[in-house]
């Protein structure tokens, strides 16, 4: 039995197709004719799986199906670089506005929920170096949850972590951290 894991796949370009490219987007047409019926295959970016793969009426109909096609994948493509651009603006304009002594909330787990709290004590422009503070249960929910609040300057080790600032959180291996809001609680859970 052949080894399947060796097994590559190739765009499937037609024999006597024509190569219509596109100069502002990654998009590729290949128009031939199959028994006097035009048709069409294209492919986005480095995709092996056909974006389409159609067989038209007429050339007039196929021609408009491309150029209708390229003008959607145009403004996707407008739309995408539009968004990282908000958002890449965003999280700079919400990095700013960290300074040192506001606090990270970090909520993570499976089948119990963790609460972590770290306390920005320096930045830079791109980051911040945290330490890890304790949390204190502000409502108990009886068997196995309570509310939890961050205590400010109550550092559980001398430890300082560097991180990346990315709009108004930090990213750990396992998790997100977010700014804490103020008077804001959050919900811990754990196993009995």
């Amino acid at each position: 039995m052949k080894n399947m894991c060796n097994l590559t796949i190739e765009r499937y370009i037609p024999e006597n197709s024509t190569e219509e490219k596109f100069d502002d987007i990654e998009f590729v047409v290949y128009s031939y004719e199959k028994d006097n019926t035009p048709i069409a295959i294209a492919y986005k970016g480095k995709s092996k799986k056909p974006h389409f793969h159609y067989r038209f009426q007429s050339v007039e109909l196929r021609a408009a199906y491309i150029a209708g096609a390229a003008k959607e994948i145009r403004e996707v493509k407008q739309s995408r670089e539009k968004f990282k651009k908000e958002q890449k603006e965003r999280e700079t304009q919400e990095s700013k506005n960290i300074k040192v002594d506001d606090i990270f909330i970090a909520s993570w787990g499976y089948e119990q929920t963790n609460i972590d709290a770290y306390q920005v004590v320096s930045r830079t422009k791109n980051t911040v170096k945290l330490r890890e503070i304790a949390t204190r249960t502000v409502k108990d929910h009886g068997y196995v949850s309570a509310d939890v609040e961050p205590v400010k300057d109550s550092f559980r080790s001398e430890s300082i972590i560097t991180k990346r600032l990315r709009g108004a959180s930090v990213s750990f291996d396992h998790c997100t951290a977010s700014l804490h809001v103020p008077g804001k609680t959050y919900t811990r859970s754990w196993y009995a």
